[in-house]
């Protein structure tokens, strides 16, 4: 599998204050819930990949000093 390109932590900012992370009202459609649960979703997802890029990217560095 491809490796995912670096990820800053601005893109992550500026996502979450677009999608921000709302309660779902039980009223909503189950439709709308699953989506709004799908952004917060892949949010998460790149959030874990540049955490783990970061300590990549420290452990790579003190492999070298």
């Amino acid at each position: 599998m491809k490796e995912i390109p670096r990820i800053e932590q601005e893109l992550i900012d500026c996502l979450n204050e677009r999608f921000k992370l709302t309660e779902a009202h039980l009223k909503e459609p189950e439709w709308d819930r699953a989506f709004l649960a799908g952004q917060r979703s892949v949010i998460q997802f790149l959030s874990s990949v540049r955490i783990a890029q970061e300590e990549k990217n420290k452990q790579s560095i003190t492999k070298r000093v």
